[in-house]
């Protein structure tokens, strides 16, 4: 049973974490990523007006007791059973995707750099930096086709709960990176600085 090489990449909503993730993956043998979105908490029970005004950008909208086994179980060697988010419904489907570690594990997501019980899993660790103007313009091209939300909901949500909570859990976990990187360079030139890490 070989033991994966985990990858961290965390950054603002927007920053281009997953885009990097993927050509990251595409530029490396057997690797898979992970995208923490998967580990948001099912909000079956709440009622619909009080999604509304859900803070999705804090730490505990998202599954840690779930996430930090798996990640624990990948670095491990061993293969979980993924979550699958659905948007905008904010519920888990029935029914998750095998993940069976390989050579590497990407982790992307706004917090993966939060919890020091999951870094400690990681071998590199990167955050990607973008300005707020790149962010809100990026979220409200890929929201409504991707999650189903209005420029409404996208502007309200990114005023009130997005950039505060950035600014205060996101932002500072940037120190713990052993890499910083810009949003707004070439995905090609960030994935080369990372490569050149491993």
């Amino acid at each position: 049973m070989s033991t994966p090489i985990i990858i961290a990449i965390a950054g603002p909503t927007c920053s281009g974490k997953t885009l990097i993730a993927n050509s990251l993956a595409n530029n490396l043998s057997d690797a898979t990523v992970i995208s923490m979105d998967s580990y948001y908490r099912d909000l079956t029970t709440v009622p619909s007006e009080e999604l509304e005004h859900w803070n999705f950008d804090q730490p505990s909208s998202i599954d840690y007791r779930l996430m930090i086994e798996h990640i624990q179980s990948l670095s491990g060697g061993n293969s979980i059973v993924k979550p699958v988010y659905q948007f905008p419904s904010h519920t888990r489907a029935a029914e998750g995707v095998e993940i069976i570690p390989g050579r590497y594990i990407i982790l992307d997501g706004l917090f993966a750099l939060y919890w020091k019980d999951l870094i400690k899993h990681y071998q590199l660790s990167v955050f990607i930096q973008a300005s707020d103007e790149v962010c809100l313009k990026r979220r409200l091209a890929r929201d409504p086709v991707e999650r189903g939300f209005t420029p409404e909901y996208i502007s309200r949500q990114y005023r009130d709960t997005v950039r505060p909570m950035y600014n205060k859990f996101i932002h500072p976990t940037r120190l713990r990176a052993d890499l910083l990187v810009k949003g707004e360079d070439n995905p090609l030139v960030n994935v080369e600085k990372i490569l050149s890490l491993l």
